[in-house]
């Protein structure tokens, strides 16, 4: 009797069992609360990081503390954390937030009443660099750069959409690019040149910032005038295009290109204040000596913006095109303001070029290409002009993510 109580061990196996069940309970208790820890952490981190961003954005347009604190508590709040938990600073053309929260145990106090403090911070600060050229085509080449042609923009960003291993074509030797940043969805091809080096596969572009161009209201208008100028030209609904045969100035105003091309020859082609909407399958064709100086308006929905066309896919018999814009031969081109053309191919053919004395050009096209000698020169001196940043350029490109 006495043995067989001293060699059972079915108590000793239940002890056990209990103290390991009660130990695998603690530890899941602990991972269900660590998985709600993790993803309260990453909310508090997007609420940091949207309140920098906001703050900073603030600080862009020059207004007070008052404004900047509203921001960053607004921003937060949106995002799931409550201004309490918030605490911020502003730097130098920056701001930081700081987010910190006491979690709470649920669980986890079978094993534990300690519960853990989180901390989270995010630098958000003005980007004075803006995107000038952006290839917008999501396949096939962006950027194509052939003989010496070559992109001389070393204050601003260059993007190319593209994530094709030819994203950036260069076939020259003497072929490259220079430039702030260049950040290329997909890789480059060739034995160009470039500095910095493109970062391929890059995940950092900008959506197209101009998307949102409204139609101006004279898209709407009957057709007024005649297609071919010379001497002045007044703002209106040129169709049959709008064909510049001699010298001309521009008054200021909308240009609206319907029917045609427009078209300048070996002439002087001056405009202040001037937008050109091209229309349709309307597209730009410069040859041999042309000389085309325009800015464009410092107010108005289209302010900051100086050739841009319509949004309709071009097609000829339904297949869709990027339309063919040329800037061919000598010709010399200053461009203050921007060039938007989301469903056209620009082509500098040439000699052509645009290096210009103008504070700053932007291009944004469908692709971009550079052939033979062709240059283009461009500034970023924005604050030198009172012609403004196009579209929302100025405002969501105005503050960034620093860490």
């Amino acid at each position: 009797m006495f043995y067989r109580l001293v060699r059972c061990e079915g108590g000793n196996i239940a002890v056990i069992t209990g103290f390991l069940m009660t130990a695998l309970a603690g530890f899941v208790a602990m991972g269900v609360d660590v998985g709600v820890w993790y993803s309260r952490h990453q909310v508090m981190q997007r609420a940091a990081d949207s309140a920098a961003i906001a703050g900073a954005m603030e600080l862009a347009r020059g207004n007070d503390v008052a404004r900047i604190e509203a921001a960053v508590l607004q921003e937060a709040a949106a995002n799931g954390v409550d201004g309490s938990l918030v605490d911020y600073t502003i730097g130098l053309n920056q701001v930081t937030v700081d987010i910190v929260e006491d979690f709470s145990l649920f669980f986890a106090r079978m094993v534990t009443d300690m519960a853990p403090t989180a901390r989270v911070t995010a630098t958000a600060g003005m980007n004075p660099v803006q995107v000038c050229i952006m290839a917008l085509a999501k396949t096939g080449v962006g950027i194509n750069l052939q003989g010496s042609a070559e992109i001389v923009a070393p204050g601003c960003n260059i993007q190319v959409d593209s994530e094709a291993n030819d994203a950036i074509d260069s076939q020259g030797g003497q072929a490259g690019i220079t430039a702030h940043s260049i950040c290329v969805a997909g890789a480059t091809k060739g034995n160009g040149t470039f500095s910095p080096l493109p970062d391929e596969y890059c995940t950092t572009g900008v959506p197209d910032p101009l998307k949102d161009l409204p139609e101006p209201p004279e898209a709407k208008g009957a057709c007024s005038r005649s297609p071919l100028v010379s001497g002045t030209a007044q703002p209106g609904v040129y169709c049959g295009g709008l064909n510049v045969l001699g010298d001309t100035v521009m008054q200021p105003g909308v240009y609206v290109v319907r029917l045609g091309n427009f078209t300048v020859g070996p002439s002087t082609l001056k405009g202040e204040g001037v937008t050109i909407y091209l229309q349709g399958n309307a597209t730009i064709q410069m040859h041999g000596n042309a000389k085309v100086e325009l800015s464009a308006p410092t107010s108005g929905p289209l302010a900051g913006v100086v050739i841009v066309s319509d949004r309709d896919p071009a097609t000829i018999l339904g297949i869709p095109l990027g339309l063919p814009h040329f800037l061919t031969g000598n010709s010399s081109k200053s461009y203050l303001g921007a060039i938007y053309l989301p469903k056209g191919d620009i082509t500098f053919q040439g000699a052509a070029g645009s290096g210009s004395p103008s504070p700053f050009s932007i291009f944004i096209a469908h692709r971009i290409a550079l052939i033979g000698a062709a240059e283009m020169t461009i500034d970023n001196r924005y604050d030198a002009t009172p012609v403004p940043l196009p579209g929302t350029m100025s405002l969501e490109l105005a503050a960034r993510l620093i860490k």
